[in-house]
């Protein structure tokens, strides 16, 4: 509740003539008008800081680098605020003095120095910042935040209290919740960054900020991601693709027992429950947890991955746990063992939801998101038989290394075997492709998000990274730098997403292109392009082939193959996908050697075919290049042959 002024009475000690200048590094406080006022004082009993107001809650006061900082709530009133000092005040370079109760009142503006004067004589600055978003203050019952972190996530504390204010929709806000259970929250995240997540649980199911009610949310610290939006721009992705079980999120600033601790991400829980993953009474949810502690009710699949049960409790479901497994262990041995035809693939479809593979798999691998491999990975089914589903999507932190490189071709979701060995189907392939094709709006549309969430975020960023001063320096998990500004930080990962849209390949993703390696004989001056690595390895480890790199992708498979052929007379290979000069070519003496590789059906990427007639032998080129082939046949010497075929994006 708010401070309540018992009685007021007014004494002017002096008058101020001289406007103060509260920019003036060297100007000490003057005399002001010293109120001899009574206050309710009880609000600032849990005071451990020098500063703090009292509002709604407690909001105490944050020293680092010789200056106080105060964080103040959305909610606060800046042009009548009330300053408390626990070390006795006599004057202040802003508002009147209370020295009887210590406290400050007046009118204060954000990012601004006030000098203040303690009841020792020692002068001090203090700089006000105050949160826009929505604000949640935690009161531990008689437990302090270092204790909750030295004794580790897994203790829970009940007897809590939950304030919290939504400057847009007062309808929101919920004030002095009572009895709320508190507990850390990670993995690597709460053992090696001090800026930790947590889990808060109230006694009856409770909305949100908008959000489906329910007993558990969690705040995510994002600790890792100095943009502060990875999860939230990765949630909405899979919103907009029709991945109703992604989390709901709202931004706020969290202060635990007074003190600020940042900007977080109040989020759903990924649990069973309506609103969230909405199963039956008979359904159950699984995460791959390379992390899984001996004491987790878990389990290896048929690849040897260990699956831990995340809901329901074990105790509820231990028959849908065996079901599960038996249920999920059949789908992978199919996966991995069945013929790669129409009839083994309708088997898969029958026990798999594979739009919810292809949407889980194309957004993990489109921000290069390494954590989907080693835990954070969901899946789940309804009752036993039921179809299984990969999914929500969760933990985004940590993708793309921080945005300060360009997107790298390598995709990480293949890591896994049984992503690996559903990318052996064409059928899957196929839907793959077309899908991402269908969606490619919505990936695109996250460079927008970014760069609206990085605006919405200014101010709080301003205050956490006041708080968590790391801005240019290293995350805590030294992962990578961090630049100086947010913004940077923001333009960065933005980028990074607009160089994506242009470089990602779901072909390569999901392993619908395959390389096609380029040699080149040093002694016959031949060009040899080959899929076979092991035929490349082969030929580059002698001392007359050459290593040239990566021609082109080509698809694994499609309805217009490429054809190799090999002259017994001159020693040299010739590529074409013309089945009449294919023909023609075995009658007149050369080898057949088979289908070299595919060209692609949606001739994205043009393979050049180059001549050059004076020579009788090696005298074709073939490149993806087009400043290559414009170079060869700006001269006489090379004729330009055409398209030989296409390669993929």
């Amino acid at each position: 509740m708010r401070l309540k002024k018992l009685t007021a009475i007014v004494i002017t000690v002096a008058t101020i003539m001289t406007p103060f200048n509260i920019y003036a590094e060297d100007v000490v406080p003057v005399s002001k008008e010293i109120s001899e006022t009574s206050y309710d004082l009880s609000g600032f009993t849990s005071q451990t800081t020098k500063y703090a107001i009292f509002t709604d809650a407690l909001y105490q006061s944050y020293y680092e680098n010789d200056i106080y900082y105060l964080f103040v709530p959305s909610s606060t009133d800046l042009n009548n605020l009330t300053i408390h000092c626990n070390q006795g005040l006599t004057n202040s370079s802003n508002g009147s003095v209370n020295e009887v109760d210590s406290l400050i009142s007046g009118s204060f503006v954000t990012n601004t120095r006030y000098y203040i004067i303690d009841g020792a004589g020692n002068t001090d600055t203090l700089i006000i910042k105050k949160s826009d978003l929505p604000c949640i203050n935690i009161s531990l019952n008689g437990v302090d935040l270092d204790t909750v972190h030295e004794n580790g996530k897994s203790i829970k504390y009940t007897g809590n209290t939950v304030v919290l204010t939504d400057p847009t929709d007062s309808s929101n806000n919920l004030t002095q919740v009572g009895n709320v259970e508190f507990k850390g929250r990670g993995n690597s995240s709460w053992t090696q960054t001090n800026k930790k997540g947590y889990q808060i649980k109230f006694e009856k199911k409770q909305a949100v900020l908008g959000m489906t009610k329910a007993k558990k949310w969690i705040l995510l610290a994002n600790s890792s991601d100095p943009s502060l939006v990875r999860n939230a721009t990765s949630f909405n992705l899979g919103k907009r693709l029709g991945m109703e079980e992604t989390p709901d999120y709202a931004f706020v600033d969290l202060w635990i027992n007074g003190e600020y601790r940042g900007n977080y991400m109040i989020c759903e829980k990924v649990e069973i429950g309506k609103g969230r993953v909405d199963l039956s009474d008979t359904g159950i949810l699984f995460e791959l947890d390379g992390l899984a502690e001996s004491d987790d009710v878990c389990f290896k699949d048929y690849y040897g991955k260990t699956y831990s049960l995340k809901d329901p409790d074990y105790e509820d479901a231990s028959q849908r746990f065996n079901e599960f497994k038996e249920d999920f262990y059949a789908l992978e041995e199919k996966i991995a063992t069945n013929p790669k035809t129409n009839a083994g693939w309708e088997e898969i479809t029958s026990l798999l939801d594979v739009e919810s593979v292809i949407r889980y798999m194309l957004i993990n691998d489109y921000v290069n998101n390494v954590d989907a491999v080693t835990t954070s990975n969901f899946w789940y089914q309804d009752e036993k038989g039921a179809k299984i589903y990969n999914g929500p999507i969760w933990d985004f932190d940590s993708a793309n290394m921080g945005s300060h490189s360009d997107p790298s071709g390598f995709y990480y979701m293949r890591l896994l075997q049984i992503y690996n060995d559903l990318t052996m189907y064409s059928q899957f392939r196929n839907l793959y492709v077309n899908y991402y094709k269908d969606h490619l709006a919505d990936f695109n549309a996250m460079y927008q998000d970014t760069l609206d969430l990085g605006n919405y975020l200014a101010n709080s960023a301003d205050m956490n990274y006041t708080r968590w001063q790391i801005l240019g320096k290293y995350t805590d998990k030294g992962l990578y730098t961090v630049l100086s500004t947010y913004q940077a930080n923001i333009d960065s990962y933005a980028n990074w997403l607009l160089r994506q849209q242009s470089i990602f390949s779901c072909k390569r993703s999901c392993n619908y292109s395959i390389p096609i390696y380029r040699l080149f004989n040093t002694v016959t001056g031949e060009h040899l392009y080959t899929k076979n690595a092991a035929e490349k390895n082969h030929l580059a480890s002698g001392s007359n082939w050459r290593y040239e790199g990566i021609g082109w992708y080509s698809p694994r498979e499609s309805k217009n193959p490429v054809y190799r052929l090999f002259s017994l007379t001159t020693g040299e290979h010739f590529y074409t996908r013309s089945a009449n000069e294919k023909n023609f070519l075995i009658k007149n003496g050369w080898r057949y050697e088979g289908i070299a590789w595919y060209s692609d059906s949606q001739e994205e990427v043009p393979v050049y075919r180059d001549c050059k007639p004076s020579q009788a032998r090696f005298s074709h080129n073939y490149t993806s290049n087009l400043g290559e082939h414009l170079i060869l046949t700006a001269t006489s010497a090379w004729r330009d042959e055409g398209i030989g075929w296409y390669g993929c994006k």
